[in-house]
């Protein structure tokens, strides 16, 4: 097997970052990260700039727990552990139940969310695996005839 100095790796990186910037040169309407969450970007041209591709590529990196309501981020907490942002989660949902209450860890959803046609109805952020499942079988069975998904801190739960 051959070895790579550390200044073949780079090349080789760079040779693979080429390709890829080369790739990415699509007419269609891209997908930009955004500090917490993606949105749409409808203006990418054909021809990117390089400060798109950073944008589009490299991730803000993030830190501890973000809190959102309706979407916009209301406050973080760069030390907080997991435990403490699902408890501040828990409070938010029960003291302003007319808000949407997101949160994210480190950039990672956190809870369980309920959606019947692609709309949120439900938001657990404490669940564990078992009850995220449980919960989303049995509105499967309830509900025939809505298109009913769940996610689990961020993932969407096998149909």
């Amino acid at each position: 097997m051959p070895r790579y100095s550390f200044w073949q790796s780079i090349q080789t990186i760079s040779c693979s970052l080429s390709l890829l910037t080369l790739s990415v040169a699509l007419p269609s309407p891209a997908i930009i990260p955004a500090p917490s969450l993606a949105i749409q970007n409808a203006e990418v041209s054909p021809s990117l700039k390089s400060h798109q591709i950073a944008q589009i590529f490299i991730y803000q990196e993030r830190r501890g727990y973000e809190l959102y309501w309706d979407g916009k981020r209301v406050g973080t907490e760069p030390k907080w552990n997991r435990q403490q942002a699902i408890a501040n989660l828990e409070w938010n949902k029960k003291t302003y139940p007319n808000k949407q209450v997101e949160g994210f860890w480190y950039g990672q959803r956190i809870g369980y969310e309920l959606y019947f046609d692609g709309h949120r109805v439900g938001f657990e952020p404490s669940w564990n695996q078992q009850q995220a499942i449980k919960n989303f079988q049995m509105h499967k069975r309830r509900h025939p005839h809505v298109q009913v998904e769940a996610t689990l801190d961020g993932f969407p739960l096998p149909q």
